[in-house]
């Protein structure tokens, strides 16, 4: 919606959203606004093309705010408040698919997002449109969004989609399930870069949350893996003097990767208590229950 748009990123976090608001036909053929009824002013412009996933934004919306209100159109969710998304947004969306994908996704601004856009209707529109369309004069858009300029703004985006495209069509389908959630493109341990001492050993998977070709899925497998993981780390620290600072940054790193799946799927809520009494029971994945059995046979803990 941020690049479909060209916004700056104050007004894009500034749309307002209401049942008064009415989509109709732009003046630039191709295009339409979103207004409110019976009233002149435009509160943004989009490509016809892109109406029906707009349609289905405002759907996931609706459920996301279950019957509150909101007058903004992106909303965040605090405490069960709903609020405008924060001026930080990209960076916290970024952060967020880069720890389920990789640590290594290029970063896009909101100010390359604005840029491509520009680039985007200069190359199917005209000169004309996408002065209009991005609200500047034809002389400021022509030397704003130069051919030099549009050449870096493709190298920009070339690389996140040719990154996506290769994630998608090849490390994927390599994608290997693990004790401590699963692994992208191959055995070989790469850290992400935090040398906290723990050995990143593909025979064991105490370090692959500092790895990058750590994935995660936001299911309920793999919030069994992970709460057994920190269920098995507790025990060492509850019940052993050999807790270490790097199995203390893995029980954080571990509980990090639980909040988030939660985040990303609240329907797991309910399942998360039902394993918690799992792990009370005993009941941990099996890799972490053969550590748990071992050390009690042998007397560390």
């Amino acid at each position: 919606m941020l690049s479909a748009t060209g916004m700056d990123l104050e007004s894009f976090r500034n749309i307002p959203w209401s049942n008064d608001i009415i989509s109709v036909p732009s003046e630039q053929q191709g295009f339409r606004v979103y207004k409110a009824r019976a009233q002149k002013y435009v509160y943004f412009e989009v490509q016809s093309a892109f109406v029906p996933l707009l349609n289905k934004y405002l759907k996931l919306r609706s459920y996301v705010l279950n019957g509150k209100n909101s007058k903004y159109l992106f909303v965040r969710i605090h405490n069960g408040i709903p609020s405008k998304i924060c001026d930080q947004f990209l960076q916290t969306y970024h952060d967020r698919v880069s720890h389920m994908l990789d640590a290594s996704l290029p970063r896009i601004t909101s100010t390359e997002y604005r840029k491509y856009k520009a680039n985007w209707v200069l190359d199917t529109k005209g000169t004309q449109v996408a002065s209009l369309v991005m609200q500047n004069t034809h002389r400021v858009f022509s030397n704003r969004y130069s051919s030099s300029a549009k050449k870096i703004r493709q190298k920009e985006f070339t690389k996140l989609y040719a990154y996506i495209t290769d994630l998608s069509e090849s490390e994927i389908d390599d994608t290997i399930n693990t004790p401590s959630g699963a692994c992208i493109g191959g055995q070989v341990p790469i850290d992400i870069g935090t040398n906290i001492g723990l050995d990143k050993d593909c025979s064991t998977f105490w370090g692959c949350l500092f790895c990058v070709h750590y994935a995660l899925h936001a299911d309920a497998e793999d919030l069994h893996k992970l709460k057994s993981m920190a269920y098995t780390i507790e025990v060492v620290r509850d019940n052993s003097s050999d807790f270490t600072p790097a199995l203390s940054e893995t029980l954080n790193r571990a509980k990090y990767y639980i909040n988030l799946i939660l985040e990303q799927n609240p329907d797991l809520i309910v399942t998360d208590r039902i394993i918690d009494k799992q792990l009370a029971d005993g009941s941990l994945h099996s890799y972490w229950q053969a550590y748990v059995n071992l050390w009690a046979l042998t007397g560390k803990i």
